[in-house]
């Protein structure tokens, strides 16, 4: 073999290496830049969960301070007023603390020993029918709650359930989150998006707040029926800015008979909702706060919190 032949053989090798080299270079240098994002998007999320704790950790003091220095709970008090935007570093934070006190429990439709609390389940019946949902929906959200497996008329139980094309079991306890109501037989997306603003999910036996409580339930416990979206509004405009003093003044204004559900003028559990967004990353933040003592004065207990953490 002649020399120059050797020569370009033996180049033709070198570029070979060079581009292997170069390839396995860059294959570790996208590797690293992948590690490196991965790491920061990871400390991102952190530190945004950490804003969220300290949302959570303010939120707490403010509604303690509150409880001490108030006996109600209305729409007017810094809790339910705070900025939409509070920008820091980096990002910026939004969040909202939202009163349960005023919308219907739907755990209070059975009472300690399993038996129906007829005044709770009267209210939310006339509660479905004016939002246009059938009244006798209400059996299976009884089954569902009930420990039995009987089915009420109209109700469902797992012999139901189990013949759905995603099949189930009920609950057989209370529901832990609103939401859960989605998993009922009867109930869609569409109807619970018409209930969220005035039916809730509660660990403990709560009376409605009068003070927070929609134009809707104000009507339906006044004795104003199904009623209309503009009667609910002008309840909601009638109620004194600082709220109703005394559950009594409320009830003056009741025109025929209602249901008698236990009534308020403070509330026990709140919600904050909170999102930060940090160098792209977003973090949502939902945490159940309850006061432990009926006056409101104790700071409220963290019952739980949840994340949902979304990268770029």
């Amino acid at each position: 073999m002649s020399a120059p032949r050797q020569r370009g053989i033996a180049l033709l090798i070198v570029l070979i290496a060079l581009l292997l080299v170069a390839g396995i270079a860059t294959r570790l240098a996208w590797v690293g830049a992948q590690s490196l994002r991965r790491a920061g998007t990871a400390q991102h999320l952190a530190e945004a969960r950490l804003r969220g704790l300290s949302a959570e950790a303010w939120a707490r003091s403010l509604l303690a301070q509150d409880g001490r220095t108030t006996t109600t709970d209305h729409p007017g008090e810094a809790w339910a007023t705070l900025p939409p935007v509070l920008p820091f570093e980096g990002g910026e934070l939004r969040g909202r603390i939202v009163d349960l006190g005023g919308r219907f429990n739907l755990n209070t439709l059975l009472n300690a020993d399993g038996s129906v609390n007829e005044e709770a389940l009267a209210l939310f019946q006339g509660l479905l029918a004016a939002l246009d949902i059938d009244p006798q929906r209400s059996a299976a959200v009884l089954d569902w709650l009930d420990a039995d497996a009987e089915p009420r008329p109209g109700g469902a139980e797992d012999a139901q359930y189990a013949l759905l094309a995603r099949p189930r079991a009920t609950g057989n306890r209370p529901f832990v989150d609103f939401g859960e109501l989605g998993a009922v037989q009867g109930f869609d997306a569409a109807m619970l998006a018409r209930l969220a603003p005035h039916v809730t999910a509660l660990p403990i036996a709560t009376p409605i707040n009068v003070n927070t409580a929609s134009g809707l339930l104000l009507g339906l416990l006044l004795g104003y029926g199904r009623g209309s979206a503009q009667a609910a509004l002008q309840l909601e405009q009638a109620r004194p800015l600082p709220g109703y003093a005394s559950e009594q003044a409320f009830l003056a204004q009741r025109i025929a008979a209602a249901p008698r559900y236990p009534l308020a003028l403070n509330s026990r559990c709140f919600r904050l909702e909170v999102q930060i967004d940090l160098a792209g990353v977003r973090v949502m933040q939902r945490s159940l706060l309850i006061r432990p003592d009926e006056a409101g004065r104790q700071a409220p207990l963290v019952l739980w919190r949840s994340f949902d953490g979304m990268a770029p």
